[in-house]
């Protein structure tokens, strides 16, 4: 897909719609980050079994994270983009580095768009991280 929403199960227009808000809000609230990060880096959001953002720049979005809550799921695009902004600066892109570095943008968004500060899916649960969730079978849980 090429700068396109796209879903191929039954939750094919929920899908599409948690993701049109997801990003209004990061355009309403972050534009810079939206313009320049998240349009700029992501070619395509797509429902998957798990979230993870792929080198040619599709986001693969589980359930768990669109509909967590519609700020954590735009928190996650911006963290998602990074990722291959990272790429694009010529820097390591993935591992723990990356991740703590991807976190950091994510919590700075996120106070932006008001994610919650303390409980599951939330600004203090971010800083709690150390980087090596990625590494974790249970990594698509908040």
């Amino acid at each position: 897909c090429r700068k396109t929403i796209d879903s191929n199960t039954w939750k094919d227009e929920k899908f599409i719609e948690q993701t049109k808000k997801a990003l209004r809000l990061l355009r309403n609230k972050s534009p810079g980050t939206y313009k320049n990060l998240v349009l700029k880096r992501l070619r395509c959001i797509r429902f998957y079994k798990a979230s993870y953002v792929n080198g040619s720049g599709e986001f693969r979005v589980s359930s768990i994270t669109a509909f967590f809550s519609l700020r954590w799921y735009a928190a996650t695009i911006v963290h998602e983009a990074y990722h291959l902004e990272l790429n694009a600066r010529g820097l390591v892109p993935f591992g723990t580095s990356a991740e703590l570095k991807c976190i950091k943008v994510q919590i700075r968004v996120g106070l932006r768009i008001g994610l919650r500060k303390r409980g599951r899916g939330s600004i203090e649960r971010l800083k709690s991280l150390d980087g090596t969730h990625w590494k974790s079978r249970d990594r698509n849980s908040r």
